[in-house]
């Protein structure tokens, strides 16, 4: 069994679609209407076969108007290689007018990580996770 794919709603689809294009090298399908909803399905490379579909947000469902911490989503988050690479992709989504939720630092965990909000709301965490962290199952760590 595998995570086929990860689905969110975005009340700014394209722009949601476009901005991890441009900042995490996403390949998008031309996207897809199901039911009189547009969807995007986003591909990431880097060996892994999970996608993310990003959800044209439903009219019923805006009403619901909810806030980038008080649902059952969390986050993504992209594994970098180093730290600095951290440090220069929060700076340069900064720069762009992104809002950083927590600017890079050290966890007790042993990653080093940084959290902005995308164009939909949601938390995209830029992460560098040293061999061993707890995240990393037994025989998994990064190397």
């Amino acid at each position: 069994m595998f995570i086929d794919h990860i689905s969110m709603y975005s009340d700014k689809p394209e722009e949601s679609k476009e901005f991890y294009e441009k900042y995490f090298n996403a390949e998008s399908n031309d996207g897809v209407i199901n039911d009189d909803t547009k969807s995007y399905f986003l591909s990431f490379g880097g060996g892994g076969t999970a996608k993310l579909e990003i959800v044209e947000n439903r009219e019923d469902l805006k009403k619901l108007k909810r806030n980038h911490i008080d649902h059952g989503f969390m986050r993504l988050a992209f594994m970098v290689d180093s730290p600095e690479e951290v440090d220069e992709k929060i700076a340069e989504l900064k720069k762009d007018g992104y809002q950083v939720l927590k600017e890079p630092n050290a966890n007790a965990d042993g990653y080093y990580t940084g959290v902005i909000l995308d164009p939909g709301d949601n938390q995209v965490e830029v992460i560098y996770g040293a061999p061993g962290g707890t995240h990393c199952p037994v025989g998994k760590q990064r190397k």
